[in-house]
């Protein structure tokens, strides 16, 4: 198993250079970001010249990434701007992500980790519990399906799974909203907490209801229906037929014997949410107003400002390749027959 580790962990080192080359060239055809820099007040020609040359912008496209990566050689971008560099007014001055600098934010100048730092504890606060949720709903109710098939329950179930994976996310938000908010006045309709209040956990609590609410019930209808799937092949297989023959108890065959092994495709779905939650949730957030990484992402785009961009990029796509390496490691708990 320590072997199988060492492997994947090495084979990622690769993928993860490959993923952020990738992004970081499609991250210049998102527009100029020295254009939207001057806000209301357009920048001039030399303005926008020496911006260019401060950001190495002017560089060629490689040559931004080594300088992303390993850090930017001052000497090289100053004489290409022909000495007109100020350190105290860098823009692009950064010591490359390798060690952990992913550069200063184009628009406000603070260094990306500090922007994405106040935003992870928020889209978390609102993602965790909506992932626990949805595990524990829809794989509940997937089981439930499963070990009373064709039943009242089971046929009502699925014509409602059906109908909240056919609903889009945003209309599932704007009924909530709607019937919750408006009509009943009973929670918040967005925010984080109310701007006027103490900011207190209950406040917080209460402004986190709708947002959670929506998330759960778009993804509990897809884990339903994996779960009720992979759980009636699985009932239907020999060894839980000889099982029963043997006189176990139901409980037993169901939960021992049926449910580990049909759990494989269900820790697959899970491995690659979790490995997307630290991204949050983009269009849930814009529409409940949720300062988290999701608002983050769209307001960054809507600037053209990369660094924070690649940064969001860049962690979830570390996040993923580390919860897919831990969902392969679960599978040998699950399937002793697997083995690396």
């Amino acid at each position: 198993m320590a072997r199988y580790i060492a492997q994947r962990l090495l084979q990622a080192v690769p993928l993860l250079f490959l993923i952020s080359l990738i992004l970081f060239a499609l991250m210049q055809t998102v527009g100029d970001p020295v254009a939207t820099m001057g806000g209301r007040q357009p920048l001039d020609d030399a303005d926008r010249i020496r911006l260019r040359c401060q950001l190495g912008l002017d560089q060629p496209i490689l040559t931004q990434y080594v300088f992303w990566l390993v850090g930017n050689d001052w000497t090289i971008l100053d004489t290409n701007c022909n000495g007109r560099l100020d350190e105290s007014d860098s823009y692009g001055r950064q010591r490359g992500v390798l060690r952990g600098d992913f550069g200063n934010s184009i628009t406000d100048r603070r260094p990306v980790t500090a922007v994405i730092g106040e935003k992870v504890g928020n889209t978390l606060l609102l993602m965790v519990p909506a992932q626990v949720l949805i595990i524990v709903i829809g794989v509940g109710i997937g089981i439930y399906s499963a070990l009373h098939q064709y039943s009242l329950m089971d046929n009502l179930m699925t014509a409602l799974s059906y109908i909240f994976q056919s609903m889009p996310i945003f209309l599932i938000a704007l009924i909530l909203v709607y019937t919750f908010s408006v009509n009943l006045n009973l929670l918040p309709p967005n925010g984080m907490f109310d701007p006027l209040g103490d900011r207190s956990f209950l406040d917080v609590l209460r402004h986190m209801i709708l947002p959670v609410s929506a998330l759960t019930l778009i993804s509990v209808a897809g884990y339903s229906r994996y779960m009720r799937a992979s759980m009636l092949e699985v009932l239907n297989a020999d060894y839980v037929r000889t099982a029963r023959a043997k006189g176990l108890p139901e409980r037993d065959v169901n939960l021992i014997h049926a449910l580990k092994n049909a759990s494989l495709p269900i820790v697959t779905l899970i491995g690659l949410d979790l490995g997307s939650l630290i991204a949050g949730a983009v269009v849930t957030e814009s529409i409940f107003a949720w300062p988290g990484m999701g608002s983050l992402f769209l307001t960054a785009l809507g600037r053209d400002d990369y660094p924070v961009l690649m940064g969001i990029l860049m962690l979830t796509t570390v996040s993923v390749v580390v919860f897919q390496l831990l969902t392969d490691i679960a599978y040998t708990w699950l399937d002793p027959r697997i083995r690396y």
